[in-house]
């Protein structure tokens, strides 16, 4: 065996060393978020009440809420790591307040489609949780969670996400098939029986398509005309977004002074935004 097979031979353990390493940790980690939520569940034992779904916590509900979804909907094709339908409806129905609406539509209705979405339009999906804090108040409480949803795009994100970029064949390549960390924060409000009453939840995708496509231009591209309305898939955005005029980018140079951070969501106030700021409209859909 010649040195420089010995060396690539060498380069691979070490590789696989570091797959294996980074799978640990991951799992190492997973373990201490169950851990830390059993834990704040015996800490908050007091917020459970008799007419609580079997006596469980805010923080417990959220912990397995995010089990439940991980993988996201149960559908036709979906991986067999993803549980079944019949018991995701099962969970949203002991976690929610009878009768919660969600824009309108009842909120177990509202959160199925959403996943089903999420599922049908990429080729996997991932749902992790890295933190939770539990907020008490008075005999209610809120749990906020920081996260990161994982989504492998496919053809079919193009066509049912950014149709509008079909046609664009050189930028939706640099997409398929990679697969993009969407930082998350999401709130969950408990009323006093311990059943889900409020829901929010907050994706940057605008930070996860730069860390793939690296160009603000390319984001804005994509993001222009997409069918994204809050966390939610495949619909317009609001009306008065979706009526502003597009906003070009100037070089760095040319705005220096009124430049607001990429991860910055801005909505200009005036009917006609200046020519020289660069507020771009590329976070709007996450409002």
């Amino acid at each position: 065996m010649t040195s420089s097979e010995r060396g690539i031979k060498f380069r691979q353990r070490q590789q696989e060393r570091q797959i294996a390493l980074l799978a640990d940790n991951e799992t190492l980690r997973q373990q201490v978020l169950r851990l830390q939520a059993t834990r704040d569940m015996y800490s908050h034992k007091s917020l459970s009440t008799p007419s609580s779904i079997g006596g469980a916590s805010p923080m417990r509900f959220v912990m397995e809420y995010f089990h439940q979804f991980r993988a996201g909907l149960s559908v036709p094709g979906a991986p067999a790591s993803v549980l079944s339908s019949d018991k995701q409806k099962a969970f949203l129905g002991a976690l929610i307040e009878p009768h919660t609406t969600i824009r309108g539509k009842p909120a177990a209705e509202l959160i199925l489609g959403i996943w089903e979405r999420y599922t049908l339009f990429h080729s996997s999906v991932k749902l992790t949780c890295e933190s939770a804090e539990l907020i008490t108040a008075d005999n209610c409480a809120s749990v906020v969670v920081h996260g990161t949803l994982h989504l492998r795009y496919s053809r079919r994100t193009i066509e049912n996400i950014y149709p509008h970029a079909a046609a664009d064949e050189d930028l939706i390549q640099k997409l398929i098939g990679r697969q993009l960390h969407v930082h998350y924060r999401a709130r969950m409000h408990f009323n006093g029986r311990g059943r889900l009453e409020a829901y929010e939840m907050a994706p940057d995708f605008v930070g996860a398509l730069m860390e793939v496509l690296g160009s603000l231009r390319d984001c804005e591209r994509i993001l222009g005309r997409a069918l994204i309305r809050g966390h939610a898939l495949g619909e317009e955005p609001e009306p008065e977004v979706e009526n502003m005029e597009p906003v070009e980018i100037l070089p760095d140079s040319d705005a220096e002074d009124e430049a607001p951070s990429s991860n910055c969501a801005t909505v200009e106030q005036e009917e006609t935004p200046p020519a020289s700021s660069r507020a771009m409209k590329l976070d709007y859909i996450l409002s």
